[in-house]
């Protein structure tokens, strides 16, 4: 058999003997009676083209599922500004400090200066406290007394009163309100009224 060369059908370009397509136009050759069986040494080169391939797929999966593992886990934190329920406690409720005929007995200031000051309570109705502003001026000799009440709030311990109708009403005096706290049977605190300043009574009874 020879073993000269050939030409393409199709683009008449000459081409080796055992070759199955075209290097010029890439057409197949078809049955070319020149052409030769490929050689163990070819089979031996796809055989290894394939186990290289096979290897670098292998090692691109292998190495994506290292970094995978490797990768930290995510950290889920808790905002700073919430509370854990394990600490929470709820704010003390402080117990009523006042009950029907109690007696605090103190003194207040006002623009007629020092005044002697009874609050007598007379009825308390839940966290209401009503009772009864009784003073008594010893320079001018002045002295008077009006009704009040007010909502006792457990959680500061404070006390707001507001005056109310006047029992004994001296000429030029004004009812005034008290804003306060209680503490160690002490009720303190401001007397409601411009010109005015601080109250303190303490529990006799």
């Amino acid at each position: 058999m020879s073993s000269q060369a050939s030409s393409c059908p199709r683009c008449r370009a000459w081409v080796n003997p055992g070759a199955t397509h075209c290097v010029y136009c890439g057409s197949a050759l078809g049955f070319n009676p020149y052409a030769r069986p490929p050689t163990r040494s070819s089979a031996w080169i796809i055989v290894v083209l394939f186990l290289v391939l096979g290897l670098v797929v292998a090692g691109a999966v292998v190495g994506y599922v290292l970094v995978v593992r490797r990768r930290p886990p995510d950290i889920v934190s808790q905002p700073s500004h919430v509370t854990p329920e394990s600490t929470y406690s709820p704010p003390v409720k402080a117990a009523m400090p006042f009950a029907p005929g109690q007696t605090w007995v103190g003194t207040y200031t006002c623009s007629q200066g020092d005044t002697d000051l009874t609050l007598a309570i007379t009825r308390v109705d839940g966290m209401h406290v009503y009772g009864v502003f009784k003073f008594r001026h010893a320079a001018s000799g002045a002295k008077g007394s009006y009704d009040l009440d007010g909502t006792f709030d457990p959680t500061t311990s404070g006390l707001t009163l507001l005056p109310g109708e006047w029992i004994e009403h001296p000429k030029g005096y004004t009812s005034v309100g008290m804003i306060g706290t209680v503490s160690n049977d002490v009720y303190s605190g401001t007397i409601d009224f411009s010109g005015c300043s601080a109250f303190s009574v303490r529990l006799r009874s």
